[in-house]
C-alpha cells in the first residue's frame, strides 16, 4: 500500500502540471482518469485499502482530487506550470490520453506515461 501512496502523489503532481487544451479541463481529465483507473484496477482488499484514503466511490475520489489539484486555478497556460517552466498543450493532451490507456499492471507498478514528463519544461 505504500507504493499506492507514492503513486497517488505522483499522479497528483501530474494533475498539477498536466493541464492543456484548457489547462483546467485537462487537469480535471487527469484527475478523473486517475480515479477511474484506481477504482477499475483495484479489487477486493486493494480496493478496500484505497477507499479510506481516496473515498468510498470513484466520484468521491474525483471530487477530492480536483480540489487538491486546484484544477480551477489553471485557467490558462500562464498558470499551468511552476514559474520558469513552459507549458506544452500538445504534451498535456498526450499525457492524459496515455494515462487513460495505462494498463492496470502499469498502474499497480506505479508507472506513469513518459509523455507526462514533457508537459512543463
Amino acid at each position: 500500500m505504500n507504493r499506492l501512496l507514492v503513486f497517488s502523489a505522483a499522479v497528483l503532481a501530474f494533475a498539477l502540471s498536466a493541464c492543456g487544451t484548457s489547462p483546467e479541463q485537462l487537469c480535471n481529465d487527469a484527475v478523473a482518469a486517475m480515479c477511474n483507473k484506481m477504482y477499475t484496477c483495484y479489487t477486493g482488499a486493494e480496493l478496500d485499502a484505497i477507499k479510506s484514503q481516496f473515498g468510498p466511490t470513484e466520484a468521491d475520489c474525483t471530487s477530492k482530487f480536483k480540489t487538491q489539484a486546484a484544477c480551477a486555478s489553471k485557467k490558462d497556460s500562464s498558470t499551468a506550470c511552476e514559474t520558469g517552466k513552459t507549458y506544452d498543450a500538445s504534451a498535456a493532451s498526450a499525457c492524459v490520453s496515455d494515462f487513460k490507456a495505462l494498463s492496470c499492471e502499469a498502474l499497480k507498478g506505479n508507472m506513469t506515461p513518459t509523455s507526462c514528463d514533457n508537459v512543463c519544461k
